[in-house]
């Protein structure tokens, strides 16, 4: 899988902008479930790149707080998207529990993700929707967590799609021997202030 990347890279630095598009489509997925009911999300760790390519499975809410708190998951739709699954992760062995008791431990998992970045907007809106699945009819606890996870699906599959859009049309503004230059709002990390020594 390394040697897929590197070489999807070379080609795209090389290619023309609407052939890079074409050639980073073999990329990985930052984000994806695995497996079905139960199954786990598996990250893109996004700390090691871009030196190595790793994967992290997360099989606990516990898990995923950890990959958006220590960024091994970046991007406010893939903190979202990470979240999403995150919320499936954790209630899909409820599913003989009551209504009234699965309700409760969805609750307690999306308050619980919600700390695992304040700021990120997509955090919370990932969890606010995954929270309203239940408000659409009565579930039992089982068709609850399938829903969920159809939830979940969309949530990603509705950020794909944008991504693609947004990169058809930005690459028709692109011409040959042109390149975008990306700004980042990000401030830089502060450093330690030096000591400072008496020269006297």
């Amino acid at each position: 899988m390394t040697k897929i990347l590197t070489n999807a890279l070379r080609v795209a630095n090389r290619a023309p902008c609407v052939e890079r598009v074409k050639a980073l489509t073999v990329l990985r997925k930052t984000a994806e479930w695995i497996e079905g009911q139960p199954g786990f999300l598996r990250l893109i760790d996004q700390t090691l790149l871009p030196n190595r390519l790793e994967y992290r499975d997360c099989k606990s809410a516990e898990e995923v707080w950890e990959a958006i708190r220590s960024l091994r998951v970046r991007g406010a739709p893939a903190i979202g998207i990470a979240a999403a699954y995150g919320v499936v992760v954790a209630v899909q062995h409820h599913r003989n529990a009551s209504s009234s008791e699965f309700a409760t431990k969805l609750a307690e998992v999306a308050g619980y993700l919600r700390t695992s970045r304040p700021t990120a907007v997509n955090l919370f809106w990932a969890l606010d929707r995954m929270e309203a699945v239940g408000s659409r009819r009565a579930f039992s606890p089982a068709e609850w967590v399938t829903a969920l996870l159809q939830e979940a699906h969309s949530i990603r599959s509705e950020d794909a799609a944008m991504c693609r859009a947004i990169g058809r049309f930005g690459a028709e503004l692109i011409g040959p021997g042109q390149g975008v230059r990306r700004r980042t709002r990000v401030p830089r990390l502060r450093r330690p202030p030096r000591p400072v020594h008496d020269a006297r």
